[in-house]
């Protein structure tokens, strides 16, 4: 009976040591559970954002998100969402001042999820697209101290999932090395061997065919813009990218007014 007590304590104290350790690394910590409230008022939310082509479900889309944001102070999927959600909602904005107001909440929001988990893939995404959209705004001459910032978010994805969304980080690194002057770091060789990374990777996502399109306007070869503002134009997309679809089919319409 001794023996047994003995070799449960020298268990215990094993134990209470291994655990002393993994807590010496850093803090355990378990994901925030969502309680049934806050997971109603999101998949409203999500329900709201489905329907984003109307603005009106857009904006109450962003309302909702940022509810579930204050109803859980630890919910990164809700932050995330609330900066996806700003950057629709600031794309369809006329003003540029909200465009603005709705950039700066969107990125302060993104910051909070990274914050709550570091290796949110999509916290980080949303983080650095709100930057390169608040710096098309202010101008890009104005923005260049956004370019590394909007680097390292991308390539921050790039680690933690290189696929993510079709590609969407290495298109986006494509398209701020052709949009930023040589004299500030960007590269259009490097710009279209990002953007085929994307394509490569999604070929019928329509952002990735839209920023093809756009480099190509914008190094002068017409022929390769000609032909993928064709393939955006024949683009079908399943439901939940429609509003998407849509959105950078009039972004290319746009565009091909433009060629001579």
């Amino acid at each position: 009976m001794f023996f047994a007590a003995r070799q449960a304590l020298i268990v215990f104290i094993l134990t209470a040591s291994l655990f002393f350790w993994a807590r010496a690394d850093g803090p355990v910590s378990s994901p925030a559970t969502l309680n049934p409230a806050v997971q109603t008022i999101l998949t409203q939310a999500d329900d709201a954002y489905s329907n984003r082509s109307d603005s009106s479900r857009a904006r109450l889309a962003l309302e909702l998100y940022e509810k579930a944001c204050l109803d859980n102070s630890a919910s990164v999927e809700a932050r995330w969402k609330t900066a996806q959600a700003a950057w629709w909602v600031a794309e369809q904005t006329e003003s540029s001042k909200e465009k603005i107001s709705i950039y700066e909440a969107g990125m302060k929001l993104a910051n909070e999820a990274i914050a709550l988990d570091p290796n949110s893939a999509e916290a980080h995404f949303w983080l650095g697209t709100l930057q390169g959209s608040y710096g098309e705004v202010r101008g890009v001459l104005k923005s260049l101290f956004l370019v590394k910032p909007i680097r390292r978010e991308m390539e921050t994805v790039l680690k933690l999932n290189p696929s993510y969304d079709g590609g969407a980080a290495s298109r986006v690194l494509g398209v701020v090395d052709y949009k930023v002057p040589g004299f500030a770091g960007g590269d259009k060789k490097r710009a279209l061997e990002r953007l085929d990374t994307a394509f490569a990777l999604d070929p019928r996502n329509p952002f990735n065919v839209y920023y093809l399109a756009e480099y190509y306007s914008i190094v002068g070869k017409v022929d390769k813009e000609r032909e993928y503002l064709k393939q955006l134009r024949e683009l079908t997309a399943p439901v939940s990218m429609l509003p998407d679809l849509v959105m950078m089919q009039k972004k290319g319409d746009a565009l091909s007014k433009k060629i001579k």
